[in-house]
């Protein structure tokens, strides 16, 4: 009887179905987002394939790619994807890998004693519970705010799915926490290396590409211009600080790369990205990045004095002492006497109180107890702030009206009595211009009163605007609501010479006049060869290729703290939610450092520069940095919990 017992316990199936449900579940996620996808749906949906099979054959091979591509796996300006983005497909590829890997995996009695162990854990799961109950209910109020929301891929920051913009970030951090358990099981070392690998991947195209886009447009040694530059964070076509909050976190991995290198060829990669990372940081011009990195650097070298690896080689001291000088020269460099930063520095108590009277605008949403408790909903706060501050109203707003006949475009200029806001709200299109001739635009317009477009094609990264050509169009009021179409040439600025480093052109469409708003279809904009320049100019994709984007003028979008970031959207019971994760992270990194592990401090560097930018920036509203923010938190308070031998080694 007893041996029938055993063989019909090894027969029993080795799939465990609640994660397979789980991994079939992302993979067609995955499928359902790649093949919507606006330019290259067979791509995406063959890259999509081909990086959760790796995902599934490879065994934590996604701790490395997630943090090494998040930097790059956004082509908004191109696609006019707001609500979703490529980096959801690799998240949900990781997804659906891992989870597949554990439902084929039978049960190891050690993963039985750990799943015991982080069982008994009452208080994270309690927090992962609430947090994810409290999420559910502040997605759904967003979502709701809108009756007649629907399913659109192209909708905006004021849009109802905005909702899931700002929740899929920490949805996807919540999601990996298993996966995430099962490496540190396994190795706490291993783990937390392909992660820092990743992050070094990460910070080394965010500094290529400041490198690309600080030569292409203001000159890699121009301090003065009143450029700030964004990187690949296409997120800040609205503002924000997306590379703010992402260099912060990230800063701290690289100087942990420099003093953990144990080969001079190593320690030279790790001495030059931080160079590059540097020099990234400081062309932001953004003293919260500032404040940030030096916290953060400050408490990473505290810890690190107080825990030595042992005594370092002459060669190492000699070299790091060089490696700050030169780092502190390329500052002086870049804060010179005409730097924009003193500028900027100049107004910091203009801008300080600024910044209180929007902080006090945005705590005013709040009207009464129920919205203390509560909130206004996740991505709720453009469309609450903008229609309800009188002084701070939304400079204009892009949608398409879904007739059955056609569709078509209606773009709107800011409210009545907020003229100056007028054109700094604009449709973009990238183009490939192969000539430097002439360009004509051409349209079909329908208005209600007499209004002016303003068209251009510059040459521009995402908020600067150099060697323009314009052209405004004076439309009259259309008879009886007929379409008018109407042409103009495009006048104005030379390119600038040489074809390196690439210049990206621009399209753009604005209304000039507040309390107006124009139905456009048919846009075409042809060079003088007569080729069509624009995608998807008759709107019957939507806003697909097409990105609406602000120029000088960001307050709505964003209320600039995280913690009112999230009072105001997840009101009192969030807020608690949130700062109850960090201060659990911040405790189980110290029980980790007190054990041996390393790693905690540069975790706890990075965390507490995060949020040291969160002092002056929101950061939930952008979905990769909201992501790896609360990975890393997750990852913390997992590393506090796993006691296994491999984690004093770290």
């Amino acid at each position: 009887m007893l041996s029938g017992r055993a063989h019909a316990l090894h027969a029993a199936p080795s799939v465990r179905w609640p994660w397979a449900v789980m991994a079939a579940a992302a993979a067609l996620a995955a499928a359902f987002i790649g093949w919507h996808h606006p330019v290259a749906p067979h791509a995406a949906l063959l890259v999509s394939l081909l990086w959760i099979l790796m995902a599934t054959r490879f065994d934590g091979l996604w701790l490395f790619v997630l943090p090494a591509c998040l930097p790059a796996m956004n082509f908004a300006p191109w696609t006019g994807w707001i609500v979703v983005e490529e980096f959801d497909l690799i998240v949900l590829g990781a997804l659906a890998g891992g989870y597949a890997r554990l439902a084929l995996t039978p049960r190891a009695p050690a993963e039985a004693s750990a799943m015991r162990a982080d069982a008994s854990d009452r208080l994270f799961a309690a927090l992962a519970w609430s947090w994810a109950v409290w999420l559910a209910v502040s997605l759904w109020r967003g979502l709701a705010a809108d009756t007649a929301w629907r399913l659109d891929w192209h909708q905006t920051q004021a849009d109802p799915l905005n909702a899931w913009r700002v929740a899929k970030g920490m949805l996807h951090a919540g999601l990996l926490a298993p996966l995430l358990r099962q490496a540190l099981d396994r190795s706490v070392t291993q783990t937390v290396g392909r992660i820092a690998a990743g992050m070094a991947v990460g910070t080394g195209i965010v500094a290529a590409a400041v490198l690309w886009e600080r030569a292409a447009y203001p000159g890699l040694f121009d301090f003065a211009a009143p450029y700030r530059t964004v990187a690949l964070f296409w997120e800040m076509h609205v503002g924000g600080a997306a590379i703010d909050g992402y260099l912060a976190i990230a800063t701290p991995f690289v100087a942990w790369a420099v003093l953990r290198a144990a080969t001079p060829g190593r320690w030279c990669a790790a001495a030059m990205l931080a160079l590059l990372v540097e020099y990234a940081c400081l062309t932001t011009f953004s003293r919260g990045v500032y404040l940030a990195v030096t916290v953060s650097l400050a408490a990473l070298a505290w810890l690190s004095h107080r825990r030595p690896a042992g005594n370092p080689p002459r060669w190492r001291r000699v070299a790091g002492w060089c490696l700050v000088a030169t780092l502190l020269l390329q500052a002086a460099m870049v804060l010179g006497s005409d730097s924009f930063m003193r500028l900027r520095l100049q107004r910091s108590s203009f801008d300080f109180g600024s910044r209180l009277a929007h902080w006090q605008s945005g705590i005013d949403l709040l009207d009464g107890p129920l919205d203390w408790l509560r909130g206004e909903g996740l991505g709720r706060l453009p469309a609450v702030y903008g229609s309800r501050v009188a002084e701070h109203p939304l400079p204009g707003q892009a949608r398409i009206v879904d007739t059955p006949a056609d569709p078509y475009l209606r773009l709107a200029g800011p409210p009545a009595h907020n003229e100056t806001l007028a054109g700094m709200y604009m449709l973009t299109q990238r183009i490939a211009a192969s000539q430097d001739g002439g360009m004509r635009a051409g349209l079909d317009v329908r208005t209600t009163r007499p209004v002016r477009l303003a068209l251009s094609v510059c040459e521009i990264h995402l908020l600067y605007e150099d060697a323009c050509r314009r052209a405004i169009l004076d439309v009259g009021r259309s008879d009886d609501g007929r379409w008018q179409h109407v042409e103009a040439a495009l006048e104005g600025g030379s390119p600038r010479a040489g074809f390196f480093p690439p210049r990206m052109k621009v399209f753009a469409i604005a209304v000039l006049d507040a309390d107006a708003h124009a139905d456009l279809d048919n846009l075409v904009l042809r060079d003088a060869g007569g080729v069509n320049l624009l995608g998807n100019g008759d709107f019957s994709q939507h806003l697909a290729r097409w990105l609406p984007a602000a120029q000088h003028y960001f307050v709505p979008w964003h209320i600039d703290n995280l913690c009112l970031e999230v009072l105001i959207e997840q009101g009192m019971v969030g807020l608690m939610l949130f700062a109850s994760t960090f201060a659990l992270a911040a405790a189980r990194l110290r029980a980790a450092w007190r054990r041996g592990v390393r790693a905690a401090a540069v975790l706890f560097a990075a965390l507490l520069g995060a949020l040291t930018v969160g002092l002056v920036s929101s950061l939930l509203d952008v979905p990769r940095v909201a992501f790896l923010l609360l990975l890393l938190a997750v990852l913390s308070i997992q590393l506090g919990q796993v006691r296994s031998a491999p984690a004093v080694q770290s």
